[in-house]
């Protein structure tokens, strides 16, 4: 299965007849917008999709987000960047899951089943302007997309990605957020084996950067074993994270740089280029 099967069909189901030629160029085209036909229903099916709070609240699964791959970053920046010389090894960027609206999904949007959810209607992680630029651009406190689009752009990641461990957030209705603590253990194993397990195995990453206590739990909880006790994970600090915004930049910027050179995706000659360039000769 490819990355495009893997979100535009099997999580999200784009109306799009050759899957694997669905573009950004294409999503452009469309008006900024995915069409969707359908989306995955596993946990509603299997009731593992709720959670009712003290205040007798109910939350379910319902905004359903997919990946996105240096590619579609790339695709959405004009002009198109040479990556000729660009670092080929697997990077994985881990989020928890998705949380609130913030007007990226599309409400009720019916699949033929009973179930509802809202699927993104943006190219997810993609924000609307990208900056296009390098260290410190990005690297700023609550701005997720952009902080993958820099980390990207600054260390040349021809195939890094970046996505959730589960694909649907847990909210009310009226959007009220809880975190992967809520679910139900079988609904993070069934996401982590339908969806996380196949792009790990699709990217192949050297090195995992799991934002937050909670991603980087569930990672060693779920998927330690086999391929993945040769892969380095490592924790960062959750963008939303309240920090001193020099020191957030130049934390993420270090922790990040030393990931990508233990785990051999940059050269230790490398690695100090760029401490040179972006941080002095201190």
């Amino acid at each position: 299965m490819t990355l495009k099967e893997l979100n535009f069909k099997k999580l999200i189901s784009v109306d799009y007849d050759c899957i694997d030629n669905y573009s950004f160029d294409v999503y452009k085209k469309n008006g900024c917008k995915h069409i969707i036909e359908n989306y995955c229903t596993l946990c509603e099916e299997e009731n593992v999709n709720c959670y009712n709070d003290s205040e007798y609240k109910t939350y379910k699964l319902q905004n359903i987000s997919h990946g996105a791959h240096s590619k579609d970053f790339l695709e959405a920046l004009e002009p198109i960047i040479d990556t000729k010389d660009w670092h080929n090894d697997g990077v994985m960027f881990i989020m928890e899951n998705p949380s609130k609206d913030y007007g990226i999904y599309d409400k009720d949007v019916g699949n033929g089943k009973q179930y509802k959810k809202n699927p993104s209607k943006l190219w997810y992680w993609i924000e609307q302007e990208l900056k296009g630029k390098e260290y410190p651009i990005g690297f700023k406190r609550g701005s997720y997309g952009d902080l993958i689009e820099s980390a990207i752009l600054t260390f040349k990641l021809k195939n890094a990605y970046v996505t959730n461990v589960v694909k649907c957030g847990l909210n009310d209705e009226n959007d009220n957020y809880k975190n992967t603590d809520y679910l139900q253990k079988k609904c993070i194993e069934k996401c982590i084996k339908e969806y996380l397990m196949e792009e790990i195995e699709i990217i192949k990453p050297k090195v995992i950067f799991a934002f937050g206590k909670n991603s980087k739990s569930r990672i060693d909880e779920f998927c330690k074993g086999n391929s993945m006790d040769k892969i380095n994970v490592f924790k960062l600090p959750h963008p939303a994270r309240f920090l001193e915004d020099e020191y957030f930049k130049t934390l993420y910027f270090c922790l990040m740089a030393k990931g990508l050179c233990k785990s051999e995706v940059i050269s230790e000659k490398y690695y100090i280029e760029m401490m040179k360039k972006f941080l002095g000769d201190d």
